[in-house]
């Protein structure tokens, strides 16, 4: 199952968002604690944008088969059903 947590919003010219994924989860207020534990794979797909200086990334994940990774999901995924996404 392939779950979206939310978007981000990176500016032209700083690192991509896969170089710090941690860090991009906190910032959408994300227990990264529970995220380490819970997350097999964190996917960050780029958003169709027409402003140059602005970058938006999807992000996506799929969790562990763990109770952590269904706790996670429950709490702060949305199921995607269109596996195309990623």
């Amino acid at each position: 199952m392939i779950y979206k947590l939310g978007t981000i919003t990176s500016h032209f010219g700083h690192a991509p968002p896969e170089t710090e994924p941690w860090v991009i989860l906190k910032t959408l207020g994300i227990d990264v604690a529970l995220a380490k534990r819970a997350v097999h794979k964190l996917y960050f797909e780029q958003y169709p944008n027409y402003n140059v200086l602005e970058i938006k990334h999807d992000v996506f994940f799929i969790p562990n088969d763990t109770k952590h990774g269904s706790m996670f999901a429950i709490k702060y995924g949305t199921k995607v059903n269109d596996k195309s996404a990623i």
